[in-house]
């Protein structure tokens, strides 16, 4: 695996976080669906 390469700049650095932060709230966000997808099928399968 590769070194993470360290920032030169602020502006880099903001990039950076914003993609580790992009990368968690799609992580989070199918999670969520999941879950609900989860729960929908368990209750439909109750009745």
């Amino acid at each position: 695996m590769e070194p993470r390469s360290q920032p030169k700049t602020a502006t880099e650095m903001q990039r950076m976080r914003k993609g580790r932060n992009l990368v968690l709230l799609g992580i989070i966000a199918g999670l969520v669906v999941l879950f609900y997808v989860l729960t929908l099928v368990k209750i439909g399968g109750a009745s």
